[in-house]
């Protein structure tokens, strides 16, 4: 399995008619999702300069599923000439001006080698457009929505999405303008992988203001922050169909937002800080990125809710230290006269542009096993605020030894007339021709009256004596061998009291029917199962060894049905046919586990 990402830039051909394409070639896969960023500038080459700036992003997963969001504010104007976008029915808008459209580019189709626009309106400028491509078999779905901000002060949920992400991103706000334009350079963008894991920029310019109005934030405690009406949310949690923000300020109505939900591989939002030396930035992530998305106001982190002078903004990807490109646009407070710039790099991931020039330039040096290293090219005068998504194929299995001895089963009795049955399977590659399976039952009033001999049983007690109609299995998926170097083990929905090298979460790793109750959270993440619902382990490499699956019942009443499939390698194991588990087998070298209701 992989995750493929490309970076890339072209410019709008500007002889296209409306319904004329325009192929985007050299990707070198057929991406799933495309993300667009572009600040105004119609150069083909690394350039900044001072003029009107178009400042949007974009995303398109298919003809039907795309949306953008832009500002521009125009430059030297005696007032502030300021204008906004937003809309589900293309992917790149620009203006000339307040009064006058300059272009739209929708989108066509995947390709085998990139993707195809068509051109709704002409545009008379060739804007450079900049986009990161995604796809790959880890990458397993992509949602592009967009939804009202709440207008009450708490929590609220955004649903539909079908799955549950791993990533989201936001952009753009539209104050009952929805599908249009409006007075006001208004932009957002804001992206999060968990409640400490998010991060928000945005840039606004007040249209219509003799003196220019032109202001920037950006905070790592929110998602989704756009200042017409001072609209701000931050991330809480993701759902099985979505997610939950907590809207901080802003109560009025009809005010729009867009969203992409990512699952499949992993990701993680955080942030740097730029240099005003030459010393390396260095960023751990947990994991190899196939791609890295950053996104700057081109300031210090700002106090919350709080703007600061100028409008400014940075927004780069990088996939390699020579497939890279970034954007930035500057807008100048407090002027008689309003002084606009913009620039795009195809050799830097961030850029900071004030009065026409470039004031920093920060590129991408290497791409590490557990992260990134940035460098500066061109030192900030003062170190700015960076918040970015790290973007990275599945976790593949690690590698532990771990001696394992045939288990016997024990049966404890229980006083608990509970309906539910929470259920840890593991799987154990062991040199040992015959491991017999381990049941071990205790209930929620009886503690088990006989020990397992295994090693490779992750004690866990997760009792119920209230009755219930569905099977809530918490599994611990553990290959362990004995003695073979080259085993490894894993170990899901239990964080202590384990004896398994690896602990992984149901969450993001198990698929199915069913459900993942406290996601994330320690011993009590569980998979709860209606009648015939199943859930579907992640793929453990075990190497060609026999393998075991042990499991443990913490409640009695109900029953799962266990299956398994293998292969040589993970996509055999995937298309293979599913076995149900009587006792040890040979495995061709990659497992997975099915755990099914039989309710």
């Amino acid at each position: 399995m992989a995750y493929e990402a490309f970076v890339g830039s072209f410019n709008i051909n500007t002889a296209l008619a409306p319904t004329e394409e325009q192929a985007i070639t050299g990707v070198g896969f057929q991406p799933k999702i495309v993300l667009f960023w572009w600040g105004g500038s119609t150069a083909s080459t690394d350039t900044v300069a001072g003029g009107t700036y178009n400042v949007g992003f974009g995303a398109a997963a298919s003809s039907s599923s795309r949306w953008c969001t832009m500002g521009m504010s125009e430059d030297a104007q005696t007032e502030e000439d300021a204008f906004y976008s937003i809309s589900d029915l293309e992917c790149i808008r620009a203006y000339t001006d307040t009064a006058t459209l300059d272009g739209i580019m929708d989108f066509v189709s995947m390709d085998a080698d990139g993707f195809t626009l068509v051109v709704d309106d002409a545009f008379t400028q060739a804007y450079r457009i900049s986009y990161l491509a995604l796809g790959g078999a880890d990458l397993t779905d992509v949602y592009l929505g967009h939804t009202a901000f709440h207008t009450a002060v708490e929590e609220y949920s955004v649903t539909g999405v079908g799955f549950q992400p791993d990533a989201v991103l936001f952009a753009g706000r539209g104050a009952g303008h929805y599908r249009a334009a409006s007075a006001h350079g208004n932009f957002c963008l804001g992206m999060a992988t968990g409640a400490s894991n998010q991060g928000a920029i945005s840039a606004f310019a007040f249209d219509g203001q003799a003196t220019s109005w032109a202001r920037g934030y950006g905070y790592n405690g929110e998602c989704n922050n756009a200042w017409i009406s001072g609209y701000r949310d931050a991330f809480v949690s993701f759902g099985a169909d979505g997610f939950t923000l907590d809207h901080l300020e802003g109560t009025t109505a009809n005010s729009f937002y867009h969203f992409i939900c990512l699952k499949g591989g992993q990701y993680s939002v955080g942030d740097i800080t730029t240099k005003t030396d030459g010393t390396d930035i260095a960023e751990t992530v947990g994991f190899q990125p196939s791609a890295i998305l950053f996104a700057s106001a081109n300031r210090a982190v700002s106090t919350q809710d709080t703007m600061t002078d100028h409008a400014r903004i940075s927004i780069g990807a990088g996939t390699s230290t020579t497939n890279r490109a970034c954007a930035a646009i500057s807008d100048e407070d407090n002027l008689a006269d309003t002084e606009t710039a913009f620039a795009n790099y195809d050799s830097a991931v961030y850029a900071h542009v004030v009065d026409d020039d470039t004031s920093g330039l920060m590129d991408l040096k290497s791409i590490d096993a557990d992260g990134f290293t940035c460098v500066m090219d061109e030192v900030d005068a003062s170190a700015c605020w960076v918040t970015y998504l790290a973007i990275g194929a599945t976790a593949a299995p690690s590698a532990s030894v771990s001696p394992s001895v045939s288990p016997s089963a024990s049966v404890s009795p229980s006083a608990s007339a509970s309906a539910s049955a929470s259920v840890s399977p593991s799987v154990s590659p062991s040199e040992s021709p015959s491991i017999s399976p381990s049941a071990s039952v205790s209930a929620s009033e009886s503690p088990s009256v006989s020990a397992s001999a295994s090693a490779s049983v992750s004690p866990s007690v997760s009792p119920s004596i209230s009755p219930s109609v569905s099977a809530s299995v918490s599994a611990s998926v553990s290959p362990s061998v004995s003695p073979s170097p080259i085993a490894m083990e894993v170990v899901w929905g239990h964080d202590t009291g384990v004896l398994e090298g690896t602990v992984r979460d149901f969450s993001g790793n198990w698929t199915g029917t069913g459900t993942i109750i406290n996601p994330g959270v320690a011993d009590t993440e569980a998979l709860e199962l209606n009648a015939t619902e199943y859930m579907i382990s992640e793929v453990v490499d075990t190497g060609a060894v026999d393998v075991s699956i042990l499991y443990n019942v913490y409640a009695v009443g109900d029953a799962i049905d266990l299956d398994y499939r293998h292969g040589a390698t993970p996509a055999a194991c995937e298309a293979a046919g599913w076995n149900n588990y009587v006792g040890s087998f040979t495995s061709l070298g990659y497992v997975q586990v099915r755990v099914t209701s039989t309710l």
